[in-house]
């Protein structure tokens, strides 16, 4: 903290600051006027006069986050917009698969179908491995371009495909690599902008996935008989490119670039809370999205719901999952992240499991409704463990890129796993499969809280 004093003297000496670091690409932009200069600028600019070069900034200098005010939640917003257009149309991947099964791809399995998915969502986060150091080094903007450009060429392209390696190559490949571009953005530029609030403003952010599952999916069903497949999925693709423009906009990095970096933080990897959680990662999300594709699928084969409610399934669990991505994570600014997510973990499996007792149209829009909740809480919480583990930001996107690696690998065969374990109208090993490795990811969460408390942390992590 400085006094009004100190501020004033770096007030009247900043034109001096300003020329010292044109040429430093990690301080932030300067305004014109001295007297505009950010709190943040200032933080920075104190560590430049002492001769302390910024990339060498310990995290414990970092600028403090503003934690509100119109700049950081414009920034929520901007990541809202990101988490609309790609969350949303992975949550709604549901009525693809039933529609693929019914029309399209008649002469393919379920599991096989269910690969054009998981490879999108394989790629999707796999890729941040590249993506994250990418996104430290200062190329944000760059990123939000690449990836608007892939995911609507890829959802014009859908909507042309008519043969299985088409789909693979659009849906899954080309819309797959855009949502990698734009993953780590999602997750990574919202959490310096806040302290207190940071779950708040990453759960406000996160219910966008719902709204946009929502939307894509009563879009689909309302317009798909009306005006076909392809301009269906077109409309869908206008809708995505609108939402993408206002953060390739306004959305800026607090931390900005960092020096080149390994794409490995070597340092995580001897902290037994960030490596306890990688097998979390990989099990919760070896079963968690299981339902999402499936559902609309046991409702046909089962006849556990008419015909009319099962193509709104997948809305009614994105209308849980809002709710979701909203109150818990105000629970988790109170008792903490990691807390919270060990809770939902053991939760949201004990609800997967009880999708074994479904047999009727009010128990599968109940279970819809709860698990969407419970699994949408989940999601959102991981970008807030993931930033809770990661005490330096100028190395958040390479551990976030680290923490995405199993649950990529979980993502790629969790889904085709599940219909594998499908025995024609029978899906207790698919609903088993899905209750048993989210509830099993509680048990390393639980390990890593353990371990965060033997290093000293306090109660809240």
């Amino acid at each position: 903290m400085t006094s009004p004093e100190q501020e004033k003297d770096l007030e009247s000496d900043t034109s001096l600051k300003h020329d010292s670091s044109d040429n430093n690409g990690d301080l932030p932009p300067q305004t014109s006027n001295p007297s505009e200069i950010t709190r943040d600028q200032r933080a920075i600019l104190r560590d430049t006069s002492k001769g302390q070069s910024p990339n060498e900034t310990p995290s414990s200098d970092l600028p403090n986050p503003p934690n509100g005010g119109s700049t950081a939640w414009i920034q929520c917003i901007g990541s809202f917009c990101l988490w609309f257009a790609v969350w949303g149309l992975v949550n709604s991947s549901g009525v693809y698969q039933a529609y693929y099964e019914d029309v399209l791809l008649t002469n393919s399995s379920s599991s096989s179908i269910s690969w054009i998915g998981s490879l999108q969502l394989f790629l999707m986060i796999g890729g941040t491995s590249i993506i994250g150091p990418i996104f430290d080094r200062g190329y944000l903007r760059s990123l939000l371009l690449t990836g608007t450009f892939l995911i609507v060429f890829g959802l014009m392209m859908t909507s042309l495909c008519t043969a299985y390696w088409q789909f693979m190559l659009a849906q899954g490949v080309c819309m797959g690599l855009g949502m990698s571009c734009l993953f780590v953005p999602l997750v990574a530029v919202l959490p310096p902008y806040f302290t207190t609030r940071r779950a708040l403003a990453m759960g406000i952010a996160a219910s966008g996935s719902s709204i946009g599952a929502i939307i894509f999916a009563i879009m689909f069903q309302q317009l798909q008989p009306k005006i076909g497949f392809g301009w269906a999925i077109r409309c869908i693709g206008f809708v995505v490119l609108a939402s993408l423009a206002f953060p390739l906009v306004t959305m800026r990095k607090l931390v900005t670039q960092s020096p080149p970096r390994a794409f490995i933080d070597r340092s995580a990897l001897k902290e037994w809370p960030f490596i306890l959680t990688l097998p979390a990662m990989f099990l919760v999300f070896l079963g968690l999205y299981c339902p999402y594709f499936y559902i609309e699928v046991f409702s046909v084969q089962t006849h556990a719901a008419s015909s009319e409610i099962t193509q709104y399934l997948i809305v009614f669990m994105n209308a849980g999952s809002l709710f979701g991505r909203l109150l818990p994570n105000i629970l988790a600014d109170k008792v903490g992240p990691i807390n919270t997510i060990i809770t939902i973990a053991f939760i949201t499996g004990a609800v997967g499991l009880s999708w074994i007792g479904v047999t009727a149209q009010p128990g599968i829009i109940t279970f819809g409704v709860l698990y969407g909740f419970f699994s949408g809480s989940y999601v959102a919480l991981t970008a807030v463990v993931w930033a809770a583990l990661s005490p330096n930001p100028r190395v958040l996107g390479t551990r976030i890129a680290m923490m995405t690696i199993p649950q990529a690998a979980g993502l790629l065969i969790g889904n085709p796993i599940g219909g594998t374990l499908v025995n024609g109208s029978s899906f207790l090993g698919l609903q088993l499969f899905c209750g048993l490795t989210v509830m099993s990811s509680g048990f390393f969460l639980v390990g890593a809280r353990w371990a965060q408390i033997k290093a000293g942390a306090g109660w809240k992590g």
